[in-house]
């Protein structure tokens, strides 16, 4: 049984993070979140079948980070946002131009800010097929919907983003 346990956390590990960080937007809180799930896990292995333990997990993730978001949302606490500073401390084998690397993590703080303020269900379709570019089955089976429910999500979620990310650059450039 724990060895069964640890091939189902060793295979989704990766996701479960990649769903809360681009979900929450906070690598500290995912973690938590990735936490929380898996002892999930391990609290109702008995009633998780196997060959379901993906889709559960997802739902598991995205339900414990819709709560993470709410609890957020009540006690009014801003969450700062270490990960720009965290990219400029890391010294790369070479050194790009201070510049371009600037613009670079300014774009992926506005990129996770935008999708970030995407509602659901374009959220999770968006992060599961664009950010973990898992197939439209794959998600279709993960959300539980069809899978023309979910190119629709993921073609309006696209939309929503590129006007989102044109407000932010709108309101940057002024």
């Amino acid at each position: 049984m724990l060895e069964q346990y640890e091939e189902v956390v060793a295979q989704h590990k990766d996701l479960v993070f990649s769903f809360a960080y681009y979900y929450l937007g906070n690598r500290a809180e995912a973690e938590d979140v990735t936490q929380d799930v898996f002892l999930k896990l391990w609290s109702h292995w008995d009633s998780v079948p196997t060959h379901a333990a993906a889709s559960w997990l997802n739902r598991v993730t995205r339900n414990t980070s819709f709560d993470l978001l709410r609890r957020r949302k009540t006690k009014n606490r801003y969450v700062v946002d270490t990960e720009a500073s965290e990219l400029s401390e890391v010294a790369p084998d070479h050194l790009p131009d201070p510049h371009d690397h600037a613009e670079g993590a300014e774009f992926a703080r506005q990129l996770r800010y935008c999708v970030e303020s995407l509602p659901e269900p374009y959220r999770s379709a968006m992060i599961l097929r664009e950010i973990q570019e898992l197939t439209y089955r794959e998600v279709s089976e993960l959300l539980d919907q069809p899978v023309n429910t979910i190119k629709t999500q993921v073609h309006r979620g696209r939309k929503l983003l590129r006007e989102r990310f044109l407000e932010v650059n709108a309101c940057v450039a002024n």
